[in-house]
């Protein structure tokens, strides 16, 4: 069965995804999307706070996938392809890529953000699952750790954030189909597709430390599988990535 959506809009809300999860706590289906014109507390991964001026996509998607956490977290690679799909058809002169784990650039540069949050239940399974997407159209934030654009600044005519929502609604419900039939695997081609820096040297900033290597591929569960270079492979399952001649100013 595919997956049915219900929007609900606000004008201004603290953060969608902890809405999203009060929904989610309190027995909300899964479908359910919280999209916001402003959020007053958003917030990226790793504790970093999102800029949320009016005028770009604020959205969560509530989602009950029944699985344990380690497979439910590659949904995140759903969710960056399908706003890629939707991107590549938006702007087909662009370069559209994906850089691990879950961003998404046009040109080189930083234009969303992925959020996952869930809650787990008995025999270690997800009761449910929060993706929260932040798209920059209009605006995008001055000082970043990694270049940023909006989709105006790349030529790209407004959009209503309400229609960006629908394309990628559209297009996550087909990748998230594919995910429950065959898993992360039916969704790696894709991913690679549009990957930036696999096979290629990069850096990996760690929270204390920083790793340098070669990008050989992605293990089962998205795992970075990064090649070291006295020749071990070290996998990494979270970080920063930067190309190895990008800086992060």
């Amino acid at each position: 069965m595919s997956i049915r959506f219900q929007v609900e809009h606000h004008d201004r809300v603290g953060s969608t995804n902890d809405l999203a999860r009060e929904h989610a706590l309190a027995g909300a289906p899964e479908g359910l999307v919280v999209q916001a014109d402003q959020q007053e507390a958003g917030r990226g991964r790793r504790g970093r706070a999102w800029a949320s001026p009016q005028g770009n996509l604020y959205c969560s998607l509530l989602l009950r996938p029944d699985c344990v956490p380690a497979v439910a977290a590659t949904l995140s690679f759903a969710t960056v392809i399908a706003l890629g799909d939707v991107l590549t058809d938006l702007l087909p002169d662009s370069t559209i890529q994906h850089k691990w784990p879950n961003d998404l650039l046009i040109g080189g540069k930083k234009v969303s953000g992925i959020l996952l949050e869930a809650g787990g239940a008995a025999g270690n399974k997800l009761e449910w699952l929060v993706i929260g997407l932040g798209v920059n159209i209009v605006s995008h934030p001055d000082q970043a750790l990694y270049p940023v654009t909006d989709l105006r600044a790349e030529g790209l005519a407004d959009i209503p954030p309400a229609d960006l929502l629908t394309l990628f609604l559209e297009r996550f419900a087909l990748h998230y189909a594919a995910w429950k039939e065959g898993g992360f695997s039916a969704l790696l081609p894709a991913w690679k597709s549009r990957a930036v820096g696999l096979g290629r040297n990069i850096q990996v900033r760690l929270e204390n430390h920083v790793l340098e290597g070669c990008f050989i591929d992605l293990d089962a569960d998205g795992t970075l599988m990064l090649k070291l270079p006295e020749g071990n492979v070290r996998r990494v399952t979270a970080g920063d990535v930067f190309l190895a001649t990008s800086s992060a100013d």
